[in-house]
């Protein structure tokens, strides 16, 4: 992952805790490039970065760790509505 707009070392090293925060919503959001995602860190912070994540990421991984019913107005009745 590559980020041009954030100072990562510099992050890392002053608030760890908001860099975890930080590069979680950057590889939801602009994919994992061969990294992968820790659960239990995910659900651990899932209320502060949801909001952040694009809403049917979000949707499609509150499905997979809660196997909740997606939030977003496409899925009805069990399925997705592409229109």
């Amino acid at each position: 992952m590559y980020s041009w707009s954030t100072e990562e070392l510099t992050l890392q090293s002053t608030n760890p805790k908001q860099y975890q925060i930080w590069k979680q919503i950057q590889l939801i959001n602009y994919g994992l490039n061969e990294e992968k995602l820790d659960r239990k860190l995910l659900v651990s912070n899932w209320d502060v970065i949801k909001d952040q994540l694009d809403p049917l990421k979000a949707s499609v991984i509150e499905y997979w760790l809660w196997g909740t019913q997606p939030s977003f107005p496409n899925y009805k009745n069990g399925s997705w509505s592409w229109s």
